[in-house]
């Protein structure tokens, strides 16, 4: 299956512990190319489940890669 598809599959079903370790493990990947839709997805995701310490980090992690 396409990381992508799960990763999306997990934000869906509020499983964003889960989602958070799929999207480190795409970005070791050689094919990885930041994309701030993917970023956006998992951002509102952790918020929602009220995870705002998980998503200042990932916020911090876009502000360098770019």
């Amino acid at each position: 299956m396409d990381m992508i598809a799960v990763l999306t599959e997990l934000e869906r079903q509020e499983e964003v512990t889960l989602a958070v370790g799929v999207f480190r493990v795409m970005q070791k990947q050689d094919w990885y190319k930041p994309d701030v839709y993917l970023y956006k997805d998992l951002i509102i995701a952790l918020v929602k489940c009220k995870k705002m310490d998980d998503a200042m980090q990932l916020w911090e992690i876009v502000r360098k890669e770019d």
